[in-house]
């Protein structure tokens, strides 16, 4: 120590493990103290400790905890910085301390993993061949889509944070298999108003019985049909009670005769649609 010599004065010789050759860029070398590494293998030994594979992490802590393991592994597997070089740059200090700080921020699935479980189990009663409940297809379609995002999540394993995990078990929670109406009252009051074709209304009435027929569709809930039928019945009262007299009727074939048109046309259009589903749930009991 605190001599330089020439590579060949130094070929053979024993170098002691706290010794580091230092090259001087001209093929010269000094012996010098090697920097103390004992603080950053203390901190790569207890980094190995806590990591537990079969536990779950954030992706950017754990990120971060590999990029500092992996760095200050680096360092410990050349050991080629002096006690001086140290001291100047504190490499190694800076390594342990980035080590330290990367702690590991562990989420947990089970919440997840048990509310995909019992929507699957909802989902095969609700699709099964004789399920005790029709539900709505639309619901149906939702709770299908929300098991296939939550299992392409897990099977991703990117957990961005404890909170977007606690948030798809909150979308389970609250998603709902919804009841799918009965068409069979609604069927007989389309019946009832086969004839409309036959009265003149106003263009007005007519109107409002015709934006009630377009909510109707084949996938209405208990709730949705109990509105429709409700605004279909105060339509049909309301046409039944002002008539217009033939001498009064509008002249313009727009106003009433299209109007007329368009609400007979979509009677037959709902008529054959309910028909339809009715047809098919009495297919589906026997």
């Amino acid at each position: 120590t605190g001599g330089t010599y020439p590579s060949d004065a130094i070929q053979n010789a024993e170098i002691p493990q706290d010794k580091l050759l230092v090259e001087d860029g001209e093929g010269n070398y000094t012996i010098e103290d090697k920097a103390d590494y004992s603080q950053l293998q203390a901190a790569v030994t207890a980094a190995e400790s806590n990591y537990d594979a079969n536990k779950k992490y954030t992706k950017a802590s754990e990120d971060t905890f590999n990029a500092a393991l992996t760095a200050a592994k680096a360092l410990l597997a050349d050991q080629n910085i002096s006690a001086d070089a140290e001291a100047n740059d504190g490499t190694i200090a800076a390594a342990t301390t980035n080590l330290q700080n990367a702690l590991l921020v562990e989420v947990t699935l089970d919440d997840l993993e048990a509310a995909l479980n019992t929507a699957k189990t909802m989902y095969a009663e609700a699709t099964s061949e004789d399920p005790e409940v029709v539900y709505t297809e639309r619901s149906i379609k939702t709770l299908e889509d929300l098991i296939s995002r939550v299992e392409d999540y897990l099977e991703e394993a990117v957990y961005e944070s404890q909170d977007e995990i606690d948030a798809l078990v909150d979308e389970f929670n609250e998603v709902e298999l919804i009841e799918k109406a009965d068409y069979t009252d609604l069927e007989e009051l389309l019946d009832g108003i086969g004839e409309i074709d036959e009265k003149a209304y106003t263009k007005e009435l007519l109107a409002a019985l015709y934006t009630v027929l377009q909510t109707i569709h084949g996938d209405l809930s208990v709730e949705e049909m109990r509105v429709v039928m409700a605004n279909l019945e105060d339509a049909i009262a309301n046409l039944k009670l002002v008539p217009v007299e033939p001498e009064q009727r509008p002249v313009n074939p727009d106003t009433l005769d299209n109007a007329m048109s368009y609400v007979v046309m979509m009677i037959m259009a709902v008529v054959a649609m309910v028909i339809g589903v009715v047809a098919r749930k009495e297919a589906n009991e026997r």
